[in-house]
């Protein structure tokens, strides 16, 4: 893994003292992030062991400006192991946190202006915030709580309103919303979701609609009697082989796969020496590494059927745009903070040599770039769905590596009421084929 990116630009010729103080910060650049890059947590999910990685977690301190990603990554871990109530008590305790934290104090905002962003609470970016309440919305589903999900929806439909619904974290939250208000017959409701996932994804640019959203677009429209805009979508989908419902009867398998580990952020430094007065400034910001997900290929089987997984969320790719979103302004917190802590350098320097130069040293130490981020969100989200009979049907479930490597899981058979809907989700934080977690 590439360290940071480092550059040193002399002026006048350091002291003997300097020279090795500043060395000294040179090779602690170097190790940042290193913590993190084999961290406990994330070779236990490679390992697919999460009951592990909950004992690290909590194992760890955490300081309480790092409380939401505490609660985050432990509901996660709460809901790998299949715990879907411990999950959303936690994802609860991080709505809190997050809603006393969007009035961030002022002592906050001058730490993080005049020592580094760190010192922030963490409070979670848009999209987090968003997956928040996807995650909650799949454990009440997993848990067969189907109405405490609609719940959950109206709350991610308040969250959304008060986002730019068309940014591409929006897209599969709204389909998911549209899968609840299916799963209660509400297909009006159903209808406004799935139109306004279709939108986000237009405007994302980059994921395209998925085939599964184009049916349900044609299915519903024609359903609703909307023939004028069921006409446009068979215009712009083509020839998709979009599926009728052979009745409101005809139960429904929908499985999710969260597939691999999103990737963490890293530390970028630059360090340039003042030629006129020979102190240090510092500005650190951070970027994502570069990570590949583990390629796989997702197949259910079920009698006759064998659809495959497709992509509804490119995580990976959300997170990268969410940091370039904050760039500007990360970057205006670290150029202040240069200023801040030259002055205070100069201040100090100007009464004693000695100090100036330590507090220029710690003003270099102390600036960090803030590589929170909850790191237990996979790295791309697919879906498979399929019909199966009323009477309970046992469902195989295949997952095959870029190398053609198979792993087979059995779901168990589960008898399901009559139009009803089947969650399952599966984990697979791994970049190798292994076996599946029993």
């Amino acid at each position: 893994m590439a360290g940071p990116r480092t550059v040193f630009r002399a002026g006048r010729a350091p002291g003997v003292w300097q020279a090795a103080c500043y060395a000294a910060i040179l090779l602690l650049s170097g190790c940042v992030g290193y913590g993190q890059l084999t961290s406990p947590l994330e070779q236990h999910l490679q390992a697919q062991q999460p009951d592990k990685a909950l004992q690290a977690l909590e194992a760890q301190r955490h300081a309480e400006r790092d409380k939401v990603i505490y609660f985050l990554d432990k509901a996660m871990l709460l809901r790998m192991s299949g715990d879907w109530q411990g999950s959303n008590e936690n994802f609860e305790q991080a709505k809190q946190r997050i809603e006393q934290l969007d009035a961030v104090s002022v002592r906050e905002q001058a730490a993080a202006v005049s020592i580094n962003d760190t010192l922030r609470s963490y409070a979670g970016e848009r999209f987090e915030r968003i997956l928040l309440h996807v995650y909650g919305i799949l454990n009440y589903l997993e848990a067969g709580r189907l109405d405490q999900a609609r719940v959950e929806v109206l709350q991610l439909d308040v969250l959304l309103r008060q986002q730019e619904d068309g940014e591409p974290q929006a897209a599969f939250a709204r389909y998911l919303s549209g899968l609840v208000f299916e799963s209660q017959s509400e297909w009006s409701d159903a209808m406004i979701a799935y139109r306004k996932a279709y939108q986000s994804y237009r405007q994302g640019g980059k994921q395209p609609v998925p085939d599964y959203l184009q049916s349900d677009l044609l299915r519903l429209s024609e359903r609703l009697g909307l023939m004028d805009e069921h006409e446009q979508y068979r215009q712009e989908f083509g020839q998709l082989q979009w599926q009728r419902p052979r009745s409101d009867k005809q139960a429904e398998l929908v499985i999710f796969l969260h597939n691999g580990l999103v990737p963490r952020k890293r530390e970028q430094a630059i360090f340039v020496q003042d030629p006129g007065s020979g102190r240090m400034i510092s500005v650190a910001t951070p970027y994502y590494e570069t990570r590949e997900a583990p390629r796989v290929r997702l197949r259910v089987v079920a009698g006759d059927q064998h659809p495959e997984a497709q992509s509804m969320m490119d995580v990976a790719a959300v997170a990268r745009k969410s940091l370039e979103a904050q760039m500007p302004g990360i970057i205006s917190r670290a150029l202040a903070r240069a200023v801040v802590k030259n002055q205070a350098s100069k201040a100090a320097e100007q009464k004693d040599a000695l100090a100036g130069f330590l507090v220029n040293v710690a003003g270099v130490l102390t600036e960090r770039a803030d590589m929170r981020a909850w790191y237990t969100l996979p790295q791309d989200i697919l879906m498979a769905r399929l019909p199966i009979p009323d009477a309970a049907q046992a469902v195989q479930v295949e997952l095959q590596d870029s190398l053609g490597r198979v792993v087979v899981r059995e779901l168990p058979a589960r008898q399901m009421p009559a139009g009803g809907k089947r969650f399952v989700s599966l984990h697979w934080p791994v970049s190798k084929v292994t076996k599946w977690r029993p």
